[in-house]
């Protein structure tokens, strides 16, 4: 009878433990999401607006609208530090994506035997991770 009370007793102080480590005290908001997935993170939510194949800089330019205006903007889809989930829909306009981004990187296209920024999008920030639907 007095081992199962030990193990009662261990059982819940872990749990304890395990909820006041990972912060339930604490209401989830769009500003603790982003400190969450990295400090200088943004999140990212919409619809792609545009997609621009860089090909001076060997990157894709993505324009998204956010949901709430907050979540969109210019972005940058860079081969080797970004990484794309879901149906890899980054080509076209009208998808769905839910990410996250950080730094900063340009969009150059070649212009003769020079490299130039794109007007649409001359810079944004580097895509860490994004999700697509399948339209």
């Amino acid at each position: 009878m007095e081992y199962k009370k030990y193990v009662l007793a261990i059982c819940l102080f872990s749990i304890a433990l395990v909820l006041f480590s990972f912060g339930v005290r604490k209401p989830f908001t769009k500003n603790s999401a982003a400190q969450a997935a990295g400090g200088g993170t943004s999140l990212i939510g919409g619809t792609i607006e545009q997609s621009i194949i860089c090909t001076c800089s060997a990157n894709i330019a993505l324009k998204i609208k956010g949901v709430t205006g907050s979540f969109g903007g210019d972005f940058i889809f860079q081969p080797g530090a970004s990484q794309l989930f879901a149906c890899y829909n980054i080509f076209s306009s009208g998808p769905w994506v839910l990410g996250t981004a950080s730094g900063n990187a340009q969009c150059e296209q070649v212009r003769g035997e020079e490299c130039e920024q794109d007007e649409q999008v001359p810079n944004g920030q580097v895509i860490q991770i994004l999700g697509t639907s399948c339209e």
